[in-house]
């Protein structure tokens, strides 16, 4: 698959990009929609985070939850209604543009797609953000389920931010799409400005093996994952080694820098 360039994209251009005025839902009933997704987050979730619903044809936040306050400074009430702005405002001046042009691409990506095939679609994008301190810190970017209309434009999007800092402390933004159904994992990279696309691909790895892993990447130790599973000790030991295998990594620290980087998680 040939590589595939994108510019950056900047909050003008990207808010330019309003689907046309539609039949809108009310906010009970998108909050309904998403509800099953919100009730799986604290599951998967790898550190601290907050989510948000946003209503991309006004450019408004309808919802939020999580530990918003701890990781941005903003308070809750400034962000529900508020505009992206809100949260461009916090992130690393060099990362702004890529996320938008990430986020754009999965946009038109994404919305070419039928409902089945969205199901086998993972979407990890790894950006830098502003904390209380004023500091920059990585956080990690989940589009966990969307609503389009009927010709594909996108309406409403849940989003997961989660802090990644124990995790990841260097590099640059990137997004990972990958699809479950072949394992194929696509990484883009901004390079002067422009999105590089590198195809790789994921190791078969079972489910089981996922589950495990997601535990990995959370920092609980064997024996912790195989009381939370209900698995014998030496089971989940034989699982992590064949992650390491399968990965080729050679330590935790790098089988989690592997599950991150392709989107694994």
């Amino acid at each position: 698959m040939p590589n595939t360039y994108l510019k950056k994209v900047s909050p003008q251009e990207f808010q330019q990009e309003r689907t046309s005025p539609h039949e809108s839902l009310d906010s009970s009933s998108v909050l309904s929609f998403f509800t099953p997704a919100l009730q799986q987050i604290d599951t998967f979730a790898i550190g601290r985070y907050f989510w948000f619903i946003a209503d991309t044809t006004t450019f408004k936040n309808l919802y939020t939850g999580g530990v918003l306050e701890e990781m941005i400074p903003v308070k809750m009430d400034e962000f529900i209604g508020g505009a992206p702005d809100v949260l461009f405002a916090n992130c690393f001046p060099e990362d702004l543009e890529k996320m938008l042009s990430f986020s754009q691409y999965f946009n038109r990506y994404y919305g070419q797609l039928t409902v089945s095939e969205r199901k086998h679609i993972r979407t990890t994008i790894f950006i830098r953000l502003k904390n209380l301190q004023g500091q920059y810190y990585w956080v990690m970017v989940q589009y966990l389920d969307v609503i389009f209309n009927s010709e594909g434009r996108l309406l409403y999007m849940l989003t997961l931010i989660t802090d990644v800092s124990h995790l990841k402390k260097d590099g640059v933004a990137t997004m990972t799409i990958m699809d479950s159904r072949n394992k194929q994992s696509q990484l883009f990279l901004c390079v002067d400005g422009v999105d590089t696309e590198l195809q790789q691909t994921i190791p078969k790895i079972s489910d089981r093996e996922l589950e495990v892993l997601s535990w990995i990447v959370k920092g609980y130790s064997s024996k912790q994952i195989a009381d939370t599973l209900h698995l014998a000790r030496k089971t989940v030991d034989n699982h992590r080694q064949n992650l390491l295998r399968k990965t080729q990594t050679k330590s935790t620290g790098e089988l989690v820098a592997f599950a991150m980087n392709h989107g694994v998680l």
